[in-house]
C-alpha cells in the first residue's frame, strides 16, 4: 500500500486529496502510463485508470495530432459531491515515455 498526496491546480483552482493505492513500479498507475507510452501510434476511445478507493484517476484519449489528452481527476470521498480535474496534453512518444519513467522512479522509492 502506498500513500501520497495528489494536488491539482490551475486558473484559480486548487484541490488536493490523500490517496491510498497499490501503486508500485510495474503495477497500478506507472504500468497504465507505460502502456500508453507503448501504444504511441494511438487507440480508439478513452482508457481509464483509478485507484482502489475511486478518489483519484486519469482518463487518456489519443488525439489525431499524435498527442494524448490526460484528464487527471480527484474527489475527496464517495460522500462528497465535487470532483476537480485538469487536462494535460502529452506528446504520445518520448514525452509519454518520460512521464512513465518518472512515475516508475517515484513509486520505486
Amino acid at each position: 500500500m502506498v500513500e501520497y498526496t495528489v494536488a491539482l491546480s490551475g486558473n484559480g483552482l486548487s484541490a488536493e486529496v490523500l490517496v491510498l493505492s497499490l501503486d508500485k513500479a510495474g503495477h497500478g498507475l506507472p504500468a497504465f502510463i507505460e502502456e500508453l507510452a507503448e501504444d504511441f501510434r494511438g487507440w480508439d476511445g478513452t482508457r481509464m485508470w483509478e485507484n482502489a478507493d475511486h478518489d483519484f484517476g486519469v482518463e487518456a484519449e489519443w488525439t489525431t495530432r499524435g498527442h494524448v489528452d490526460l484528464r487527471w481527476w480527484i474527489t475527496p470521498s464517495i460522500y462528497d459531491k465535487w470532483t476537480a480535474s485538469v487536462v494535460v496534453e502529452v506528446e504520445a512518444g518520448a514525452e509519454m515515455s518520460g512521464l512513465a519513467h518518472a512515475l516508475a522512479s517515484f513509486f520505486a522509492i
